[in-house]
């Protein structure tokens, strides 16, 4: 993580940041006051994201690209961050009324995608790395340590959770791999016993809900 920059992340409608004690603290984004004195990282959950390869990037109009990741541009800004190690893209949208209030309650951030310091900071030869809470799921999946597959899905039970994550893992063909499994965010003690009595031979990271400082790692 940056010594230069605070990091702050934006999920469920909700800034979550360290306080005075080192620890994460979630606001709410109405009642949301920055009192930090230097710049700021802020790291936004969005489901419009996706990878485009440079050679692909470079060569299409910025209308061809929002259009892979929704029809009604005029409701968003639209950003993109360079993954070295995939000669890739990671481009996503963020709602205008969303970027307005950040660049009001945090002048002159810099804009990143929630996924994106998980992607950067891989270091797993087969991986899975998925972020839940009650409402949806990020799943990543690495494979000779490069980035397969990234997504996030709507959830409304452990079973949502549990299908996507099986349905990556057999998409990234990582079925018969021997797996490092992190779970980060919301903790799901029947999520992670299904996971284990699936994959006996996984090793497995879980981290604390607001354990943000594990996407650095």
């Amino acid at each position: 993580m940056s010594t230069t920059k605070e990091s702050i992340f934006f999920i469920d409608q909700q800034f979550i940041q360290i306080d005075a004690d080192k620890k994460w603290i979630e606001t709410d984004k109405k009642l949301f006051n920055n009192n930090t004195k230097t710049t700021v990282d802020l790291y936004v959950d969005s489901p419009l994201f996706t990878l485009i390869p440079n050679e692909i990037f470079n060569q299409i109009d910025q209308s061809q690209k929002r259009a892979f990741l929704t029809n009604e541009e005029n409701n968003f800004f639209f950003h993109h961050s360079t993954i070295p190690s995939l000669d890739t893209q990671l481009f996503w949208a963020i709602k205008k009324e969303d970027e307005e209030l950040f660049k009001n309650k945090l002048p002159g951030c810099t804009f990143h995608h929630f996924t994106e310091p998980i992607i950067l900071n891989n270091k797993e030869e087969f991986s899975v790395k998925y972020y839940s809470n009650n409402n949806f799921i990020y799943i990543l999946c690495f494979k000779n340590k490069s980035l397969c597959i990234a997504n996030r899905f709507d959830i409304k039970n452990d079973d949502d959770a549990l299908y996507f994550i099986l349905n990556l893992i057999k998409e990234s063909s990582l079925i018969n791999s021997k797996l490092k499994i992190h779970s980060y965010g919301l903790r799901n003690n029947d999520l992670e016993a299904k996971l284990a009595s699936i994959f006996k031979d996984a090793e497995f990271n879980k981290y604390s809900e607001l354990d943000f400082y594990s996407f650095f790692l």
